[in-house]
């Protein structure tokens, strides 16, 4: 006899009710602190604890609960991280730390780890070509925001930029047809 897997289902299906109400009220506790004491601190300090909820709930949902290639996984957790990095500044009086440092090095990361991933798995590398593409464009985002005013210190943004493009090149040159392919493919080039 197989176990009955609708029951799991149901069962996991209440704990992410349940797990969701309970952050949503403990989000609505904190915010009511938060406004009851703002005189004091003068920080709006709730938002970093709801923002690291709201972080924790993505994980929850999309890491562990969802069953997608582990690139993706890195891409969404990806954006979730740099919206905390983003909000963590703002709330903490926008120092600039976020967009200068913080996204350039998440968003560097996750280049590097999709070109690893890439690599060991060297038979299925064309299912993280569309992640790299992808990242290859958030790389040039900080170059964007540096060109826009919003970054001050550009030497990260230019070595994002750089790395990103350099292992798109090298993935388009390493994988010759099936890149060409894999373009073809899902664009209709």
């Amino acid at each position: 006899m197989y176990p009955e897997i609708s029951a799991d289902e149901r069962t996991i299906r209440r704990a992410e009710v349940i797990f969701r109400t309970v952050m949503l009220c403990i989000a609505v506790f904190l915010v009511a602190v938060n406004a009851a004491t703002y005189r004091r601190s003068g920080l709006w300090w709730s938002f970093i604890a709801v923002g690291g909820m709201a972080y924790v709930e993505l994980t929850v949902r999309y890491s562990i609960l969802e069953s997608r290639n582990l690139a993706g996984k890195l891409v969404v957790q990806s954006l979730g991280t740099q919206a905390l990095l983003i909000a963590i500044d703002w709330v903490t009086g926008y120092r600039g730390w976020a967009v200068n440092y913080a996204i350039p090095g998440v968003i560097l990361f996750d280049v590097t780890a999709v070109a690893a991933l890439m690599a060991f798995n060297r038979l299925n590398w064309q299912s993280y070509f569309m992640y790299q593409l992808a990242l290859t464009l958030f790389g040039f985002m900080p170059l964007v925001m540096f060109l826009a005013g919003w970054v001050t210190r550009p030497t990260l943004a230019v070595i994002t930029a750089a790395v990103s493009a350099a292992l798109l090149l090298l993935t388009v040159i390493l994988g010759d047809r099936s890149v060409k392919n894999e373009l073809v493919r899902r664009f209709h080039i």
